[in-house]
């Protein structure tokens, strides 16, 4: 258990020259102050908890009581002190140091379990990340030019059977010597004519990325899957589509 010292004390505190702490008659208790029961050691306590208790007694309080009035009961304040620095840091049980109540505190690192619970969730995470990458890719797809038009050409499976079908046909249709155009949906919901060569030429370079941004998600898997701590767990990149 971390117990900060008073030099740690958040507020400053009003002392003898013996170091005892001096009661301001007027202070105030507000339901931000840090209250124990000094008798049963209840912490923390607030003030709607002392209302509540000595309600059926007929007492009646201000809204924020003078400290004193509070400690007349048996409660204390207690000093608030700085949270410290740690992996997991908790709030213990208040300590009484010359004649004054301290606000206390637990800082530990993280046990074994925690780390693999947290590394595990990391790794789950970073690999939706993955998938949702590749398939924003896989949906936006690769930009392709024919002449002086540039379009986007989706990968999604669906585009790449028809991709596919597509560049069957048209190496055919190359052989053949045939010019005939066909029309190809981009994502950009329009219609682009290409012939025969541009087809096939287009088709080569859909699934070459369709290659490329598999290959890539595989990898940064891998990685993912290997990393030891999360420190060793890879970025992860806005896009897998291979630049031109």
């Amino acid at each position: 258990m971390a117990k900060l010292s008073k030099t740690a004390v958040v507020a400053e505190e009003q002392t003898t020259s013996d170091g005892s702490e001096v009661i301001v008659q007027n202070e105030k208790v507000t339901n931000a102050t840090l209250l124990i029961e000094v008798a049963t050691k209840l912490y923390p306590v607030t003030l709607n908890m002392i209302f509540e208790k000595f309600k059926p007694m007929n007492m009646s309080f201000s809204l924020n009581p003078p400290r004193v009035d509070i400690e007349g009961l048996g409660y204390a304040v207690v000093t608030p002190t700085v949270k410290p620095t740690g992996d997991v840091v908790v709030e213990s049980q208040p300590e009484l140091e010359d004649g004054v109540w301290y606000q206390t505190w637990i800082s530990r690192d993280f046990n074994e379990q925690e780390l693999a619970t947290q590394l595990e969730y990391a790794k789950i995470t970073a690999n939706d990340n993955i998938m949702a990458v590749r398939n924003n890719d896989f949906e936006l797809g690769t930009t392709h030019t024919v002449d002086d038009k540039t379009f986007n050409v989706q990968l999604r499976v669906e585009d790449r059977v028809n991709i596919l079908a597509m560049y069957v046909i048209a190496k055919e249709m190359v052989t053949a010597g045939s010019d005939h155009l066909e029309p190809f949906r981009s994502y950009e919901n329009e219609t682009i004519m290409l012939n025969p060569q541009q087809a096939v030429d287009m088709a080569m370079t859909a699934l070459a990325a369709v290659k490329s941004i598999s290959q890539s998600t595989w990898t940064l898997k891998d990685q993912v899957d290997s990393a030891k701590v999360i420190a060793d767990i890879p970025k992860i990149p806005n896009t897998f589509i291979p630049k031109k």
